[in-house]
């Protein structure tokens, strides 16, 4: 009689409902076959946001998406990166490609106003979009627009609209590092508006944690907490993180780059990190810095993939992106490779170029 109380009782729900996420008898069915071959085990992609005036599709982080496989509900990615870098902007066209995906985002912000948000994601559309260059953020603040200008930001505006992305993207300023508000942020608009991402820009430690002597366990308590949210409100979570200065001039990021807050990594589904490109990595006769720039081509001669040596151009401003943590595929510290990224802040936009392999020493 006892043991079949107790089997009972083992059957209600619970509190800890949530705990167990999944639970099935193991088997390969037809419609588990179905699921792989449409590709419905992927994550969100993230490569294009539809077509520009000509028809073509805009590109955003094509080979990074397909790298990681797109990003999955129930879990939380970080980008890290030194000050300047752009981890904002580099949300930009991640923002915009999952908005072609029709995912509902909420934007948490404590480091930039709302504005400086919209300002990025016009001269994104002008130039990506529009294929117009006529306007950057500097124009776009200062008021000097003209007539060619604001039929440009008008065509913006229309897609913008046409596309109900101003119904799917919700943004929101808050205090410096007040941890608590975006929790209950997030947690509202999941809940009451069906929101199915957030972005956290930028994840800091908050006040009330500065008087610890352990401020990394601070982060790394925080980084759980947003995690749990992104799994139990089956939302893509994504955040930035900022690395100390201290540790710039070394040429391979990895997650000791976080210093004591490494824990952070086995929290996250992916990891990426950023830095600026040195001059003397593109100097094929320097063999301690040289990071062999090259491109992966397709010969259709020879029906084969080939790798090609790429030459950055010295006059643009280059980024260096690291895929450190990656459940779905290779990541840098086993293939030795990163992305090569051309940073055109004007216009607040990265464009994948080509890939490299940064040498495992310091700078500087």
């Amino acid at each position: 009689v006892l043991d079949w109380y107790e089997s009972k009782l083992a059957s209600f729900e619970t509190a800890s409902k949530g705990v167990v996420l999944e639970e099935e008898d193991v088997d390969f069915t037809d419609e588990f076959f179905d699921e792989c071959s449409e590709g419905d085990i992927d994550g969100v992609p993230f490569e294009t946001a539809g077509v520009d005036v000509e028809g073509k599709p805009i590109n955003c982080y094509k080979f990074l998406s397909k790298q990681i496989s797109g990003l999955s509900p129930k879990t939380l990615s970080m980008m890290a990166g030194f000050s300047s870098a752009g981890k904002s902007t580099w949300f930009i066209g991640m923002i915009i490609a999952l908005l072609h995906q029709n995912q509902k985002i909420i934007l948490i912000s404590n480091e930039e106003e709302i504005k400086q948000y919209k300002i990025k994601l016009l001269v994104w559309l002008l130039n990506k979009r529009n294929h117009y260059y006529g306007v950057t953020k500097k124009k776009l603040k200062s008021g000097e627009l003209t007539a060619e200008d604001m039929k440009q930001l008008k065509s913006v505006q229309e897609y913008w609209r046409d596309n109900n992305f101003h119904k799917r993207l919700h943004m929101v300023a808050i205090n410096d590092s007040d941890f608590a508000t975006a929790k209950k942020k997030i947690r509202k608009a999941a809940l009451d508006k069906g929101f199915s991402t957030f972005i956290l820009d930028t994840f800091k430690i908050e006040q009330s944690d500065m008087n610890n002597n352990r401020t990394d366990l601070a982060l790394v308590a925080n980084t759980r907490e947003l995690h749990k949210l992104a799994n139990k409100y089956n939302m893509i979570g994504l955040a930035s993180v900022q690395l100390a200065e201290g540790l710039k001039g070394g040429l391979f990021l990895s997650a000791s780059e976080l210093s004591n807050s490494k824990q952070i990594k086995e929290i996250l589904s992916n990891l990426w990190l950023m830095r600026n490109a040195y001059p003397e990595e593109f100097d094929s006769k320097s063999t301690k810095f040289y990071c062999a720039p090259f491109r992966n081509e397709y010969d259709s001669t020879k029906d084969k993939w080939e790798r090609k040596e790429f030459k950055p151009d010295p006059a643009d401003v280059w980024r260096v992106l690291f895929v450190e943590k990656n459940r779905n595929g290779a990541n840098s510290p086993d293939t030795g490779e990163a992305y090569l990224l051309k940073f055109m802040g004007d216009y607040s936009t990265f464009i994948e170029k080509a890939k490299c392999k940064p040498k495992h020493t310091r700078i500087g």
